[in-house]
């Protein structure tokens, strides 16, 4: 999402509004953009943690109060924080991924355990 609006003000310098439509039928449900009624005033769904969206506010509350030229300077750093959160999620799924079964097989074992 970060990268098409970054395209979208650099090469088509899209009105707000319009960015925001465009976005709505972009590929992002999981974002609820449905219920957005201004990109400036952007809340992520409840479910993504306060610590991973905290430092994107800024950017969207900037959208349409600068230029696009400072807007796109910025977006590099935020597709980067956009790439590690995705990174370190995914290192904390793989790791739960490990423990579940592991756990099971504790679990099984301490009630084969207390059956003898």
């Amino acid at each position: 999402m970060l990268a098409q609006i970054q395209d979208a003000v650099y090469y088509r310098a899209l009105a707000t509004p319009c960015l925001l439509e465009e976005l709505r039928t972009g590929n992002y449900p999981h974002l609820m953009l449905g219920e957005c009624l201004a990109l400036e005033s952007y809340r992520f769904p409840a479910y993504i943690p306060p610590g991973d969206s905290a430092p994107f506010h800024p950017l969207f509350e900037q959208i349409g109060q600068v230029s696009a030229q400072e807007l796109c300077g910025q977006m590099p750093y935020y597709i980067e924080l956009a790439r590690q959160n995705g990174a370190r999620q995914e290192k904390d799924y793989r790791a739960a991924v490990r423990l579940y079964p592991q756990a099971g097989v504790c679990a099984g074992l301490m009630a084969a355990l207390l059956l003898l």
